[in-house]
């Protein structure tokens, strides 16, 4: 399920401009503010607060954590509380480090979502609406107005998401928030907080450097 949620937002974020393009949701002046926008954010940092049903324990479970990207391709995702985790990217291989129980998986990024290459997805809007039904609508959440995109897989043996909604800021243009819907019906919501552009976040944040008695495996 984090799979999904990486590959979601990395996707909406470097793509937001032809998702609004194609679907003829925004004015000619908001997709040019859109498009200026996005081509010159390098980098992006944000903390994150997520909420997701636990139905074996009838309870919410929330999850607070950090996470960077830099393009092309390079991300860093850290779950702090109540777990540490950690996803790591540097745009060749993709890392799961869980710290407590001290293993690590790695992943090429070619082989991400089975035989979709995450980086054509990222940059080709046709194979993105081949993976998703694309809706876009407009509300208001908490005073502020938002554009609201939904993803809906294609695949109907996709048995674990039903649909996605990214959030993004009419004002500021920045995803704020995403919401994620299983096959049973629970939401899951991630809302993303503190957000910096262009700060210049360094290359060595997406190096995964291996602790020492951390067992590695690798995915097949």
């Amino acid at each position: 399920m984090i799979l999904k949620y990486f590959i979601t937002f990395l996707t909406i974020f470097f793509s937001i401009t032809s998702i609004l393009l194609a679907n003829g949701s925004a004015s000619d002046e908001v997709i040019a503010k859109i498009e200026n926008k996005y081509k010159n954010v390098n980098d992006y940092y944000a903390t994150f607060r997520q909420e997701q049903p636990v139905r074996s324990l009838d309870k919410v479970q929330t999850n607070i954590g950090e996470m960077w990207i830099k393009k092309p391709g390079k991300i860093r995702w850290n779950y702090n509380i109540p777990k540490n985790e950690q996803i790591v990217s540097d745009g060749k291989y993709l890392w799961y480090y869980y710290v407590e129980e001290k293993y690590a998986i790695k992943r090429d990024i070619k082989d991400l979502g089975g035989n979709t290459n995450i980086l054509s997805l990222l940059s080709d809007l046709n194979n993105l609406k081949k993976i998703y039904k694309i809706n876009i609508s407009k509300t208001t959440l908490d005073d502020t107005k938002y554009y609201l995109i939904e993803l809906i897989p294609q695949d109907s043996e996709d048995d674990t998401i039903n649909k996605q909604i990214i959030a993004v800021n009419m004002e500021n243009l920045l995803i704020e928030r995403m919401y994620i819907y299983d096959a049973f019906g629970n939401k899951s919501t991630i809302k993303f907080n503190n957000i910096k552009i262009n700060k210049g976040i360094k290359d060595s944040v997406f190096e995964f450097k291996v602790p020492k008695d951390v067992d590695i495996q690798t995915a097949p």
